[in-house]
C-alpha cells in the first residue's frame, strides 16, 4: 500500500458522537456532500477535473433491489453530483479490487478517528496518502 500511487477522501460517521448530538441531517447524505466536495477540490487541485466515477458499497441488496438506505444515497447523490461525476453502487459479494482496497483503508481509518491514541500502523500509511483535508469527521 506504500507503493501503489493513490489519493484517498474520507468521510468518517463517529456513531458515537452521534447519539450525543442532535442532527438536522442525515449523517450519510452529509458524507455524500463532504466526500464530493473533497474529491472536486483535489481533482481541481490537479487540473484534472474530468468526468469521475465514484463508487459505494451497496448497504444491501436483494431480488427487490436496492434497500432503502442505497435508495436515498443515489437519490442525494443524483440532486448533489454535477454532470462531471458518476455514481455506481455495487455489492459487497460481488468483489472488485475498487471495494477491495477501500476494505483495507476504512478499517484503519475508523479505528484512528474512534481512538486516535492507540498504535496504528496502516494509519500511517494512508495518512501520507489523503488528500488535502481529506479526512472529514462526522458529526
Amino acid at each position: 500500500m506504500t507503493d501503489i500511487d493513490y489519493r484517498v477522501v474520507a468521510v468518517a460517521i463517529n456513531k458515537e458522537t452521534s447519539k450525543r448530538v442532535e442532527l438536522t441531517d442525515d449523517l450519510y447524505i452529509l458524507g455524500v456532500k463532504y466526500g464530493l466536495i473533497k474529491i472536486e477540490d483535489f481533482l481541481r487541485s490537479q487540473n484534472d477535473f474530468n468526468y469521475t466515477t465514484v463508487t459505494f458499497e451497496s448497504r444491501f441488496y436483494s431480488i427487490d433491489g436496492y434497500r432503502q438506505e442505497d435508495e436515498k444515497l443515489y437519490k442525494y447523490f443524483k440532486e448533489m453530483a454535477n454532470e462531471n461525476f458518476g455514481i455506481e453502487i455495487h455489492i459487497k459479494s460481488a468483489g472488485g479490487l475498487g471495494l477491495q482496497f477501500a476494505d483495507l483503508i476504512a478499517r484503519p481509518i475508523g479505528i484512528h478517528v474512534l481512538r486516535p491514541e492507540q498504535q496504528n500502523r496502516a494509519w500511517n500509511i494512508i495518512e501520507e496518502k489523503l488528500c488535502k483535508n481529506g479526512l472529514v469527521v462526522l458529526p
